[in-house]
């Protein structure tokens, strides 16, 4: 997670953005505790990454009193862990009060449903984990909070104590945080988030334009982590490229990936990372390359980590090279577990750099694209490989500096062949149309 994310992190519960209703449940739930121990001792707060249910239950907390016992998933949550943890601070409730401030204890055990539990014989795994946190509600002396992604999946799941946990619980389901875009909820989130990362970016000496950290929150709500990761990196970069594109490309989301394979040993939760990053394992090394200096420590630490990448390419080109894509599994595992072979840097926060060759290959796109459509229709009608195509640009750059009439006399021959071509196919036939060119797309592919 970048240093915004922290930075921008609400303090108070009136500071998160919820729909009303949402709020209004959570709260009824947190009021429960101030007259006793209620029925429903436990919280799930359930919803999709980025939505800011961590976020939710610390502030939460903060707004009642409560120090926060976390359980999250970069730990080995056996039954007996989770029985160490929160499970004796849940039980002896005279001893959750601090005598000083006053404050009460919480329980949070993040992202619940990821728990992976498997049978204690195979010597690994997680077993009992949810039977613990069962047990735990059915006794505890206080509030316990547990986030899921995925809680659809969870209620179905069989012999996992599922079902003991939901009736314990009183469950918010977080799928929106604004009624509609446009309205006036969904203004104040964009307004507010680029208020405050404007403000942070000014005590930096940087001056972002805030219209541009508008733009870039407004394609990707309601992934509010998403929304500052992206503004964070534009505010560093100072490149446009994230603006507009209502999705987060590769450039943007593999923020929190980043973090993951350098930061944390954490296998599985690296693995979900990279899967949920959209991109490739070639991308990821990209990403990574670009990254180590930067991050490491020493030089021997850089050498040692570039080594290991080398041994990822290799599989990489392997599995391409002769079909064999289901080694592509194994280079996407190296890339989860490259944090053990890493040593970064402490103490101190160095954000990620765009991978060089990625941001070149996303300012040529467009250009490219417009390239590639005119080889194909050279291709086409004159019966030549795209290649040959290609390869005939340095002969039209002599022809239209010869005679300037030139490239309107060839893009008029090409549209009348691309427009007989493609009056001999009818719509939903396999051959699929030619789209016809302008003087632009042949000036792009000859200069």
């Amino acid at each position: 997670m970048g240093i915004l994310n922290e930075e921008l992190r609400p303090k108070t519960f009136d500071q998160v953005f919820l729909l009303k209703e949402d709020r209004q449940k959570i709260e009824a739930w947190a009021d429960s505790w101030s007259s006793g121990t209620p029925e429903k001792r436990g919280l799930i707060l359930s919803g999709p990454p980025g939505m800011g249910k961590t976020s939710i239950a610390y502030a939460l907390s903060r707004s009642k009193g409560w120090d926060i016992i976390e359980i999250n998933g970069s730990e080995g949550r056996t039954e007996d862990f989770i029985k160490r943890t929160i499970g004796m601070f849940s039980l002896y409730g005279d001893l959750t009060w601090d005598d000083v401030e006053k404050k009460k204890k919480a329980g949070l055990i993040d992202e619940a449903d990821n728990i992976y539990e498997r049978s204690t014989k195979g010597g690994t795994g997680e077993s009992g984990g949810y039977r613990a946190i069962a047990d735990i509600l059915k006794n505890t002396n206080i509030p316990i909070i547990i986030t899921m992604n995925d809680f659809a999946n969870f209620k179905y799941r069989k012999g996992s104590n599922a079902a003991a946990i939901i009736n314990l619980c009183v469950t918010v389901e977080i799928k929106k945080i604004f009624s509609r875009k446009g309205g006036s909820e969904y203004r104040n989130i964009v307004t507010t988030l680029a208020s405050e990362i404007q403000e942070f970016s000014s005590k930096l000496g940087l001056k972002p334009q805030k219209n541009i950290i508008e733009k870039i929150i407004e394609g990707n709500l309601p992934d509010i982590r998403a929304s500052i990761n992206d503004a964070e990196a534009y505010v560093f970069s100072q490149s446009e490229n994230l603006i507009g594109s209502g999705n987060r490309d590769e450039q943007s989301i593999i923020w929190d990936t980043l973090s993951g394979i350098f930061h944390r040993d954490d296998y599985l939760n690296n693995v979900n990372l990279i899967d949920s990053s959209d991109s490739d394992s070639g991308q990821i090394l990209l990403w990574i390359s670009q990254n180590i200096f930067s991050q490491s420590k020493t030089l021997e630490s850089a050498l040692e980590s570039f080594e290991y990448v080398s041994v990822i390419d290799q599989i990489e080109r392997f599995a391409y090279r002769h079909n064999y894509y289901r080694m592509l599994l194994y280079a996407k595992d190296l890339e989860a577990l490259f944090a053990t072979r890493f040593k970064g840097k402490t103490g101190v926060f160095i954000p990620f750099k765009f991978s060089n060759y990625l941001s070149q290959m996303s300012k040529t796109k467009k250009s490219r694209g417009t390239r590639n459509k005119v080889a194909r229709d050279l291709s086409a009608i004159l019966h030549i490989s795209k290649e040959q195509a290609y390869e005939m640009r340095g002969v039209l750059r002599v022809m239209a500096k010869l005679r300037k009439s030139f490239p309107d006399e060839l893009v008029r021959y090409i549209n009348a062949e691309i427009g007989k071509h493609n009056s001999m196919f009818v719509t939903g036939n396999e051959y699929k149309e030619m789209d016809a060119l302008d003087l632009n797309d042949l000036e792009m592919f000859i200069d």
